[in-house]
């Protein structure tokens, strides 16, 4: 697995590197993740207190760490991002909804005049990238024909 993968759930790299080295078999304090990775002990020592205080890794008798089941406590930190970015992605849609009918009119007689080379490829880009059905070009003589790379 790549280090950095879990970030968007919410884990540093570092703690992302003790919980997964809290999986392998015979590691089970601080001073064996210390061990394994060569890291600094505070800094496993930070990331193991965060990983507690989320239930990511248990502390059982006898101080011995674990991590807890992978499927369970990262997959509910998975469906939580997925439930926020629902959110999210309703509330664009909602003020997406709000720009496009603020002014309709105004909006649909809309024109840009846009000049230079880089400008006019940055816009068009952008115009084909938030198409939803056609776009509209009024072009001023010598036309030129370019790849759709250009």
């Amino acid at each position: 697995m790549n280090p950095g993968v879990l970030g968007p759930l919410g884990l540093t790299q570092e703690e992302e590197q003790v919980y997964i080295t809290l999986l392998e078999p015979g590691v089970g304090d601080v001073a064996g993740v210390v061990t394994c990775l060569g890291a600094d002990t505070g800094a496993v020592t930070s990331a193991v207190g965060s990983l507690l205080r989320r239930g990511l890794v248990v502390c059982e008798e006898g101080e011995q760490l674990r991590a807890a089941p992978p499927a369970e406590v990262l997959g509910l930190l998975a469906l939580r991002r997925m439930e926020e970015l629902r959110k999210a992605k309703r509330q664009i849609e909602w003020l997406a909804q709000r720009y496009e009918t603020r002014d309709a009119e105004t909006l649909a007689m809309q024109v840009e005049v846009v000049r230079g080379a880089e400008t006019m490829a940055a816009r068009y880009a952008l115009a084909l990238r938030g198409a939803q059905q056609e776009i509209c070009t009024f072009v001023k003589a010598p036309a030129i024909v370019t790849t759709p790379a250009d």
